[in-house]
């Protein structure tokens, strides 16, 4: 890579971290706001990117899944009205929602004319390793820790409940904690299947940072960390990979304490692991394995739901004050209470048509981490509001997506889309994604007639 390209990569980070993470910003009030206008400016600007933003959007997958927000919007809005409850926070946040599902679909097609359709998963792995660069520094210098504060601040109630304030809420992030757990264990599957057989030294040292950032935001992590194996061991040759990352992973360990700073290792010794492995320390002295947080999700989160509210709802999201509606931040607790079952199934189809172009890829493994995603989001839900609620989430599906959706538009180039007319072939050149998927995954694709998109 010379120099220029390293410049444009670098800036192209940048932008793709101000928008994602969206943090306060004084100026701007967040930092997608500060984003949001360069990357109009980058699109509009440029004629092959506005090509492909109108060759993109006319696929069926495309507009569909930006429809989808302001489905729910109007769907929200007439609930809530039905069970004359009023409470319109989740037009609100479908809106928002919709604006930002916009602002990725942009972001992409930037991304896309630069870096490729690939690239972009590897801009969006970069962006996470320098959200744990910044993780990891804060946690070994106080300084750094006090102006990452500063710019993003945490609301700290929840953590001195438990006792976590000196070492959790790193992250220069608007989404801290589970949330940003979750984005991050979706980042790791995808990276993983596609990266799966290019691991060496330089990859395996951004895995350990990445890692280190993921179980910084929360022990969540460790669900993402099961499911990206579990991709693994599934894949073809997957077990060697393993291997691999399991005897770097030990040889790092090792050298922890040989290249540590002793007081780094006390803060690891003495606060941090003891927090990520709580259910063994709570196993050792009381023959339970136990976590604070999660007993707490269960005690006091999750309650007996009347028929009505199972099937209908109470049209409440959210009270007057901001709190989640019936005191529960349980996910499919806030999302029955505010709609039943029917309105948990229009979020299930919504992450169903953003998974769809990961279901159509022409790879053997392809339909595996299709359910392995949607399984792991699934019980995501169960601690916090996901499908459909995570907005960073869906944007990082989003763009994971699109990138397969291209791919997939390779093989059917010249072929009927949708009901949205002709994709340019000059944008998407017949084979491009099989030599690109070959070349990354060395995996046959299969042999299928084109589906519809």
């Amino acid at each position: 890579m010379n120099l220029l390209n390293y410049a444009k990569t670098s800036l192209d980070v940048l932008l793709t971290f101000l928008f994602f993470f969206s943090f306060p910003c004084n100026v701007f009030y967040r930092s997608s706001v500060l984003a949001l206008p360069i990357i109009l400016l980058l699109v509009a600007f440029n004629r092959k990117t506005m090509q492909k933003v109108y060759a993109l959007v006319r696929t069926s997958q495309v507009w569909r899944s930006l429809a989808w927000p302001l489905i729910m919007a109007i769907y929200t809005c007439l609930w809530t009205r039905i069970l004359q409850a009023f409470d319109d926070s989740l037009v609100r946040s479908s809106l928002i929602y919709f604006a930002f599902l916009v602002g990725s679909f942009l972001l992409y097609c930037h991304l896309s004319r630069r870096h490729g359709p690939l690239g972009v998963l590897r801009i969006i792995f970069y962006v996470f390793v320098v959200q744990s660069v910044i993780q990891i520094i804060s946690f070994v210098w106080e300084p750094f820790l006090q102006l990452s504060r500063e710019i993003s601040p945490i609301a700290e109630s929840s953590d001195v409940l438990y006792g976590y304030i000196t070492w959790r809420g790193f992250a220069l992030s608007g989404v801290k904690f589970f949330g940003l757990s979750v984005v991050y264990s979706l980042v790791f599957v995808c990276h993983v299947f596609f990266q799966k057989k290019n691991f060496d030294w330089k990859e395996l040292v951004l895995l350990v940072v990445f890692v280190t950032g993921g179980l910084f935001s929360a022990r969540s992590f460790f669900l993402g960390i099961l499911v990206a194996l579990g991709v693994l061991v599934l894949s073809s040759r997957g077990l060697k990979t393993i291997f691999k990352l399991t005897l770097g992973a030990i040889l790092l360990i090792f050298a922890f304490p040989i290249i540590a700073p002793i007081e780094v290792q006390e803060k690891f010794s003495g606060q941090l692991f003891p927090w990520l492995f709580e259910f063994y320390h709570s196993y050792q002295n009381t023959g339970k394995a136990t976590v604070k947080s999660f007993n707490a999700l269960m005690d006091g989160h999750h309650f007996a739901l009347t028929a009505k509210q199972i099937f209908l709802g109470d049209g409440c999201y959210e009270t007057f004050d901001g709190m989640p509606y019936g005191d529960t931040d349980a996910g499919y607790w806030r999302v029955l209470l505010f709609g039943g079952i029917p309105y948990l199934l229009l979020r299930v189809f919504f992450i169903l048509r953003v998974l769809r172009p990961i279901y159509l890829l022409r790879l053997r493994s392809a339909k595996m981490l299709f359910f392995s995603l949607f399984g792991m989001l699934i019980l995501f839900e169960v601690k916090g509001d996901v499908l459909g609620g995570l907005t960073m989430m869906t944007m990082c599906l989003f763009i994971f997506s699109m990138s397969v959706h291209e791919l997939n538009l390779t093989w059917h180039s010249g072929a009927r889309l949708g009901v949205h007319g002709w994709v340019f072939p000059k944008l998407f050149p017949r084979n491009l994604g099989v030599a690109r998927i070959q070349q990354y995954l060395q995996e046959s694709p299969k042999q299928a007639s084109p589906k519809k998109i």
